[in-house]
């Protein structure tokens, strides 16, 4: 929620209609605001990540049985996958959630009262953010089931 409001009020600021501050002070304070946004959301995928990557080792014992017991190496591959996709989205659902049901209502009550933005602008600036928030989300999920696929083939072997 923090880092979604951060990245829409950097973007409104970055907006050319409307004139909060002088013109470089906006431009200056909405590059930060993004960039403030950015940092909330790689700390919050960082540390989302490490304990990914540290529960799995502490797996390893489990899974050095499961593997005895017959799964092959594909199934517990596709098994880290979707405990990565959970442990990463789980606890951002709540407040995307949140945003997904606040931003038509918020954006609806601002076409109505206020005309100095334009038409719809809460829910462009709710979907820029969930690009970029898809987009990290993707990245660090790559990167943990890759960690997790090499950390579970040595598993496995030795």
């Amino acid at each position: 929620m923090f880092a979604a409001s951060a990245f829409g009020f950097g973007m409104l600021l970055l907006d050319s209609g409307v004139n909060l501050f002088e013109g470089s002070m906006q431009t200056y304070m909405g590059f930060m605001q993004i960039s403030l946004c950015l940092i909330f959301l790689i700390l919050y995928f960082s540390a989302l990540s490490l304990l990914q990557i540290l529960d799995l080792k502490r797996q390893a014992r489990s899974l050095k049985i499961l593997h005895a017991l017959g799964k092959d190496r594909a199934s517990l591959n596709r098994w880290v996958c979707i405990q990565t996709l959970f442990h990463l989205g789980l606890p951002a659902g709540m407040g995307l959630a949140l945003l997904t049901i606040a931003a038509p209502l918020i954006n609806f009550r601002l076409n109505a009262e206020a005309s100095a933005f334009r038409q719809n602008q809460v829910l462009r600036l709710c979907g820029s953010f969930g690009f970029c928030f898809c987009a990290l989300y993707l990245v660090y999920f790559l990167a943990v089931t890759v960690i997790s696929r090499r950390n579970l083939k040595s598993v496995i072997e030795s």
